[in-house]
């Protein structure tokens, strides 16, 4: 049984999907009948014709991560009528929802996976801090969504099995390198040297920053900057005061299955985020899709970006404005350097990333703690 709130939405829900087409493995999935996200509510996608069985649940709490829980007597009804013997839960450890299931397959006497972002030292209060204690001794494996949220939760006490296994990937036949020749002609990007930018544009995700190293460049180039947020307004009046604001373009948010379109208009892809209090980059999807397009990409080293970029790519220290310039002029002058990386990046995505390769990675999870084996693994 897979419960998580992540998989309302149809595009997840293809990884369970996935998974239950793996042989001797018969899946259910729980999952909220609706999801509050940023003010707007999300219904439960219902898929025609699934390999597996669907279990809508009521939510209580909606806007707070990780005091919402499900309704008990529907989620009892699931574990009663499954059985299960594990439960793979996406959810953090503090998290009331977490509490929920590992004590409903506790109760069943099911194996218990748990998946955690989780990458900062957190204070907890007294009440997480208590579910977290109890949640951690009670899991028969975690996978942490990189290595470092793996460590911490090592270091809030799990001792028992650990694996490293994002929670999504991509579509690698999706996410490939071609020629938006009729969006680069739409655009007016023909013979410019593209810098790309796709993020909800906030000062953690450090727009300013790039707008300040595009300010100290010294050839012809475009920034292409895609997404909405509190901090835009202020990054096009600093383009302003800073005589780039021509070498900058807005085109606001794009749809997803435009996303690959996108990254392949760029020479290079750049996420400057900048940890802040209470948060730093947990994963940074657009890497991935950037590397499987073959775009090298120039990261900050804000939390899971070194760990996605690998030899894909360039790091700056987050912030560093003069510093991520210098990795545009290098980039720019050296077109065999990003061929390279390129290359690297694609090979990084396909072995690690793709959307199969962590269902198949997951399923050997799942085997493995069923198995002798996943108790003596630490």
């Amino acid at each position: 049984m897979v419960i998580s709130h992540s998989y309302v939405v149809d595009i997840n829900q293809q990884k369970v999907q996935r998974l239950a087409e793996m042989p001797g493995i018969s899946v259910a999935l729980a999952a909220p009948e609706k999801w509050r996200d940023m003010g707007r509510d999300i219904p439960l996608h219902h898929p025609p014709a699934p390999d597996f069985r669907l279990y809508p649940l009521r939510v209580f709490w909606h806007n707070h991560l990780y005091a919402y829980f499900f309704d008990w007597l529907q989620l009892f009804r699931a574990f009663l009528r499954e059985r299960p013997d594990v439960v793979y839960l996406e959810e953090e450890p503090q998290s009331l929802s977490a509490f929920q299931a590992i004590w409903l397959a506790k109760l069943f006497r099911a194996k218990i996976i748990l998946l955690t972002w989780e990458n900062l030292k957190v204070k907890f209060t007294c009440y997480k801090r208590l579910l977290a204690w109890w949640n951690i001794r009670n899991l028969d494996a975690a996978v942490g969504g990189t290595g470092e949220a793996l460590e911490t939760l090592r270091k809030l006490g799990f001792s028992r099995a650990g694996y490293i296994n994002p929670q999504f990937g991509l579509d690698e036949k999706q996410f490939r390198r071609f020629h938006p020749s009729a969006l680069r002609n739409k655009m007016g990007l023909d013979k410019r040297f593209v810098i790309g930018f796709i993020a909800r544009m906030t000062a953690e995700k450090g727009i300013l920053t790039l707008v300040r190293a595009a300010a100290a460049l010294d050839f012809n180039f475009t920034v292409l900057a895609v997404g909405e947020g509190p901090a835009k307004k202020e990054a096009m009046e600093l383009a302003g005061q800073l005589g780039v604001q021509k070498k900058i373009l807005w085109p606001g948010i794009i749809k997803h299955d435009q996303l690959a379109e996108y990254m392949n208009c760029f020479d290079v892809f750049v996420l400057p985020s900048i940890p802040g209090p209470g948060w730093k980059e947990q994963f940074g999807h657009v890497v991935i899709e950037a590397m499987a397009c073959q775009v090298p990409v120039i990261g900050s080293d804000c939390g899971a970006i070194p760990e996605l970029t690998g030899d894909g790519g360039l790091i700056f220290r987050a912030g560093e404005d003069s510093q991520l310039a210098r990795h545009l002029q290098t980039l720019h002058g050296d077109p065999d350097l990003r061929e390279q990386l390129g290359l690297r990046g694609r090979k990084r995505v396909l072995e690690n990333y793709s959307d199969g390769v962590i269902v198949r990675k997951l399923y050997g999870i799942i085997r493995e703690v069923c198995s002798e084996a996943a108790g003596k693994r630490r």
